[in-house]
């Protein structure tokens, strides 16, 4: 409606938004992927804080203990 206006602001204004097609989107339904970004760099994190895993397993213990709360388990032997 805005480029169909005589107003020339309005004009420029829709074109601006055009180039940017996530603005009306985000303001038709306001949903973002932020979260899910921030889900993504967890592991990420995690990964390089110690790299050189041995196995995928090591690794996913590791995602569920830092992220899930797994709790650490016990070794019958301890060291000294």
């Amino acid at each position: 409606m805005a480029m169909e206006s005589q107003l020339r602001p309005m004009q420029e204004f829709a074109s601006l938004l055009e180039g940017h097609r996530g603005v009306p989107a985000y303001l038709e339904l306001p949903i973002d992927n932020g979260l899910v970004k921030a889900m993504n760099a967890n592991p990420k994190a995690i990964s390089m804080r110690a790299p050189g895993y041995r196995s995928p397993a090591v690794f996913s213990t590791l995602l569920l203990r830092c992220l899930g709360g797994l709790q650490m388990p016990t070794f019958r032997h301890q060291f000294a």
